[in-house]
């Protein structure tokens, strides 16, 4: 007869095989309902830094640059553009859904935070720049339930260099402000300094930490 396979067996047949990380979420008391991801996508611990992302592209890779970025032809923007005289005009400010990272790696509730989420964390919780273990970040903790996360310092990638090291916390939001094409909002944190700004060129390589919306 053939071999029954109860959780049980099954399990231990699979135990070799690398199994898909499974993203959670804390809830920090937030008005919006928001829930902020654990870990950064691509990591699979708080402390991890997880993989780099230029704005609006769903795969990570080795080099950022304005040459092998996505929605660059040359000096054209051919995608989430609001000045016409840069490219054809599609006045797109947040990513679609098929264009965010966080949604197409782990699922249709999650993407990449915009900017009032950002500005929502940093508002509702008491954060203070620290260390766990030898990794420098960000540790927001809920005004409401002392529930916490957190975000650690990755620095970024730009056109093959490997900047601010570890010393900032630098992640992307999923919108981009109005009239500045080449660049999206982030997360710019340090140990004397925290800035949600658009000085992010979108070709550049961040870190992303998911959320989750019912």
């Amino acid at each position: 007869k053939d071999l029954l396979l109860t959780d049980f067996n099954r399990e231990d047949i699979e135990e070799d095989v690398e199994k898909p990380h499974r993203y959670t979420h804390v809830d920090l008391g937030l008005p919006s309902g928001t829930k902020w991801g654990t870990t950064n996508l691509g990591a699979k611990t708080p402390e991890e830094i997880g993989d780099y992302y230029a704005w609006g592209e769903v795969v990570t890779k080795n080099d950022f640059t304005s040459d092998n970025y996505m929605w660059y032809r040359g000096d054209s923007i051919i995608k989430y553009c609001n000045d016409i005289r840069k490219c054809v005009f599609d006045n797109k400010l947040i990513l679609e859904p098929a264009d965010d990272a966080a949604t197409v790696n782990i699922g249709s509730n999650w993407h990449i935070p915009t900017k009032e989420q950002m500005e929502e964390l940093k508002r509702e919780c008491n954060w203070v720049y620290t260390q766990r273990g030898a990794t420098n970040g960000v540790l927001f903790t809920s005004k409401v339930n002392e529930n916490s996360i957190f975000i650690p310092a990755s620095g970024y990638y730009g056109d093959y260099n490997k900047m601010e090291g570890e010393t900032h916390v630098v992640c992307w939001a999923s919108n981009m402000k109005r009239y500045y094409d080449y660049q999206a909002y982030a997360f710019y944190i340090g140990p004397n300094n925290f800035d949600i700004h658009s000085l992010g060129f979108k070709q550049f390589g961040f870190t992303i930490r998911p959320v989750f919306n019912e």
